[in-house]
């Protein structure tokens, strides 16, 4: 249901948290069953159903959180939920390290990495794979990943039939350097949501700002709200969308335009080499397409990327742990 960091606990029992008074609570429900904690999702995973005396198809008894408004029927009514996320680790200069640090190793494995070659075709026959890579000399394997986007996909030979399709979704990132976390002075969350420009957040929460280091404060939208800063900067150009978030962002953050050093604007649906968001799947594809890619096609090709990892879909998580799979069936497929 959720990714495997995630846990979703309901806690009617709980009277503060962290030193603050929690309103949620009661001893005893609409139906006069005691109060029960429940852990709703563990580790990603549905546990247990909040509950009245009414019984479901899951559970035939209460477990004390029979709720109703005024003259209504009681039902299940959730009290103080928490949210516990588990995923606390962080790369300390950024997510690229880790992409520099697997082309050392490959390199002390004796690997080659080919830079600026781009795949035009990769043709899969029984003896192996063959990559075409413009006017250079094809380069001939065993086994090969295909770790892109869908969207951004080479010729394949023979061609993927259709179920493979998975839809993706346009997503674009405004970056900003901020001199200070100037939102704790007005008693204000980094974290915001807006249909003008999406979602903020801090990219240095939890980070001690050191002399001469600047605060990220990013803002992520999809859908609309991405939609419009496209056309804004396809048809308007640079100075009108910095304009755009601006005077967008400046409506909620009044210290925003003071704060800030420097912006810039990621576009992944205008860049050559993604051409979209993340994956954003359309009713039946997961069942569809989810299995066709979790396998090697036609035995030599194998799939990586968030889109094929459905306890992450659109996180960077889900590409790791893709390229780990992949990586493993490899190595079960060869050793």
């Amino acid at each position: 249901m959720l990714p495997p960091t995630v846990s979703l606990i309901d806690d009617p029992t709980a009277k503060e948290f962290n030193g603050t008074p929690l309103l949620g609570g009661y001893a005893v429900d609409d139906e006069g069953v005691r109060a029960q904690k429940v852990i709703v999702v563990d580790k990603g995973n549905v546990k247990e159903l909040l509950m009245s005396r009414r019984p479901g198809p899951d559970s035939a008894d209460s477990n004390g959180h029979g709720r109703s408004g005024f003259l209504a029927d009681a039902k299940p009514t959730m009290s103080n939920l928490f949210f516990n996320a588990s995923e606390t680790a962080r790369c300390e200069k950024g997510n690229q390290e880790l992409a520099k640090a697997l082309c050392r190793e490959f390199a002390v494995a004796g690997g080659t990495i080919h830079l600026s070659r781009p795949v035009k075709t990769i043709a899969v026959t029984p003896q192996g794979v063959r990559v075409s890579v413009g006017r250079s000399p094809p380069i001939t394997a065993d086994y090969a990943v295909l770790a892109t986007p869908p969207s951004a996909w080479p010729a394949i030979e023979p061609a993927l039939p259709p179920a493979y399709h998975v839809s993706m979704g346009d997503a674009v990132k405004y970056l900003s350097d901020v001199k200070s976390r100037f939102w704790l002075r007005k008693d204000m969350s980094a974290s915001s949501s807006a249909g003008t420009y999406g979602n903020t957040w801090e990219g240095t929460d939890n980070q001690t700002q050191v002399d001469g280091q600047d605060i990220a404060f990013s803002v992520f939208a999809g859908g609309e709200s991405a939609h419009r800063a496209l056309d804004i900067y396809e048809r308007k150009g640079d100075a009108a969308l910095h304009a755009h978030y601006g005077k967008a962002i400046g409506k909620v953050y009044r210290d925003y335009a003071k704060q800030l050093t420097r912006a810039k604007f990621v576009a992944w649906p205008l860049e050559k080499w993604t051409r979209t968001g993340y994956s954003s799947f359309a009713p039946g594809e997961v069942c569809r397409a989810g299995p066709l890619l979790a396998a090697p096609y036609h035995e030599r090709l194998y799939f990586a990327g968030e889109h094929t990892c459905p306890a992450f879909y659109g996180y960077m998580e889900g590409a790791l742990q893709s390229g780990l799979a992949a990586a493993k069936a490899l190595c079960d497929k060869v050793y």
